[in-house]
This record gives C-alpha cells, structure tokens and sequence, in this order.
C-alpha cells in the first residue's frame, strides 16, 4: 500500500539503519555507494536525504554518489561546503574519443539563469571567451533586476509585464531615480534583438559596452 516514493524511502532507512550498526573502525575502512538515493522524494526529502549522506561521509573511507535526479545534484551542491568533486557521463555519438567521465564545473551546471548568463559574461569581459550576444547581457539584466527588487517584482506582479514596464514601475515607485530609469531604458533599447549594437561592432567595442553595463548596474541599481 506504500507509494513508490515511501518505498525508496523505506529501502533507504534500512540501508542507512545497516550502516549506523557497523563500527566506526569499520566504517573508516568501507565505501559508500548511493545509486539515485533522492529519485521520487520531495524537496523536505531530499534535504534530509543530503544531511544524512554529508554526516556518513564523514564517518566513511570515501563516498560515491551515482545521480540521474538534476535537483538532488544541484541541491547537494548548494547546500554544503565540503569538499566534493562532480563528474558527468557524457556520450556524444559518432565521437568515441569523447564518451567516458568527464570532470564538471559545478558551479557553472548548477548555477541559476542569472549566474549562467553572468558567468559567462565575467569571461567574456576577462578575454577568456569571445563569443557573446545580446540576450546574454538581456537576460543578466532582467535577472538583476527581479533579484535585486524580488519583493517589490512578487508584490506587483512585475514578471508578467514588459521589460520597459518593470523599469517604470521600479521609478515609479521611487526604487531608482529617474537617471538611473533613463540608462536602464538605454541599454534595454541597445540590448534588443538585431540591435546596432552588436551588428555593428567588433568584438572589442561590445565588451567595453558590456564592462560598462555589468559596472553601471552593480553601481547604480541597488536596494539602498
């Protein structure tokens, strides 16, 4: 009569039951291996789930956890600051040379879209990549506002209105001057699709325009 979700469950406390009965010189000398040990549970779950594996982690040789579960992976990652190496299988047909494990970056594979689009504009600014557009800077702008506002975006409802609209109600609400209005609705013109902005300028001229917007921003448009 049991879900499928309270039968891994079960399995699971007995198994974690099996390992708090074996001595602690036992366990320094054993392995840890988890298969999937989250997949079905909810999010109250899967937290419980990462605390007890952290805790015998501590306890064990070394630990293994194989995961299939996106959301498990990346809460593992966001909730602890232990030492922890991540690998992908990764499977590319036709290209045997790259099928196997790989390393991965978490912090990039489980960023939000927000830290996805600034991590790579911070590479971009840093001449370590060189292939940007616009939405990349859009989306980084977008995000940076709801995050900043988040209360006043939820209470007003601001995701479903336009870009242009958000601006004015963060002024119209006395959250950014009316300066600070007018550049946002500068570069949100420059940052719209086809803009001459991009079309129009090497690779130099649009990272000095995206040093100069990600600068402006984390200057000028705050919660004071």
């Amino acid at each position: 009569m049991f879900s499928e979700s309270d039968k891994r469950a079960l399995a699971l406390a007995v198994f974690m039951a099996k390992i708090n009965c074996m001595d602690s010189d036992e366990k320094l000398k054993s392995i840890l291996v988890l298969d999937d040990p989250a997949t079905s549970f909810d999010d109250n779950r899967i937290k419980s789930v990462i605390c007890k594996i952290m805790q015998l982690s501590q306890e064990m040789e070394q630990t293994f956890i194989m995961a299939h579960h996106f959301m498990f992976a990346q809460m593992f990652f966001k909730s602890n600051d232990q030492q922890i190496e991540f690998y992908k299988l990764d499977y590319i047909n036709g290209a045997n040379d790259n099928n196997g494990i790989f390393e991965m970056n978490a912090q990039e594979a489980f960023a939000s879209e927000f830290g996805r689009a600034f991590n790579k504009i911070d590479r971009f600014n840093k001449c370590q990549i060189n292939d940007i557009s616009e939405n990349d800077l859009r989306i980084f702008l977008e995000e940076y506002l709801a995050i900043t506002f988040a209360k006043q975006y939820a209470e007003k409802n601001l995701k479903s209105k336009k870009f242009g609209e958000r601006i004015d109600e963060l002024f119209n609400t006395a959250l950014i001057s009316n300066d600070v209005k007018q550049v946002l609705h500068q570069y949100r013109e420059q940052l719209n699709p086809g803009s001459h902005t991009f079309t129009e300028a090497n690779v130099e001229d649009v990272r000095n325009f995206s040093n100069e917007l990600i600068n402006y921003v984390f200057e000028k448009v705050k919660i004071y």
